[in-house]
């Protein structure tokens, strides 16, 4: 594919474009100031979140999608062949992936997202909304789903969840590249 801009929303897409090497245009996108300081990107929602996470509040995530619309949109500019690296789960995630692939869409323009629902130690919280989501996202884009890091089945040392939460980042960069080589 060319000229593809890839987009990281929220902590877990953001941490993992930012481990992204393939040369691409790079957006990062957050509701949370904290987190959006670390990376180049946009803070959204400031208003809606007031420079927080959005929790586990997918309603937040969206109204701060619609909030900082213009900007987003600006930022993005007129690439037309567009990722989304957004591990579901959380508000920002899951509410502002739906938001923005919805309004992305509309706009003519080709989205894929790449994702994964939480591990069972994250809480049914979260999978209700990766499910939630994914499932209204999979009716308007493509979906490339990364499985889940399996510690039983693997031959890395992961003492922490750090050490999982690493692996799972390098499953999602081996995914890219296989949808970037396709």
């Amino acid at each position: 594919m060319k000229d593809i801009t890839l987009i990281g929303i929220g902590f877990a897409g953001c941490k993992i474009l930012s481990k992204v090497e393939f040369d691409a245009k790079k957006v990062f996108i957050d509701t949370d100031k904290e987190n959006i300081e670390k990376y180049p990107g946009l803070l959204i929602g400031k208003k809606v979140c007031n420079g927080l996470s959005a929790g586990l509040r997918p309603e937040k995530g969206e109204l701060a999608v619609m909030e900082s619309k213009n900007e987003i949109l600006e930022l993005i500019g007129e690439a037309q062949n567009i990722i989304i690296i957004a591990p579901q789960g959380g508000g920002t995630s899951c509410g502002s992936s739906k938001k923005l692939i919805e309004i992305l869409v509309e706009q003519g323009k080709s989205v894929k997202l790449l994702t994964s629902v939480p591990f069972e130690i994250e809480g049914t919280i979260r999978t209700h909304n990766a499910v939630s989501a994914i499932n209204f996202i999979e009716n308007i884009c493509e979906i490339a789903k990364v499985k889940r890091f399996d510690i039983s089945n693997s031959t890395k040392e992961c003492h922490s969840l750090e050490d999982i939460f690493n692996a799972q980042d390098e499953l999602y960069l081996e995914k890219l590249a296989k949808l970037l080589n396709n």
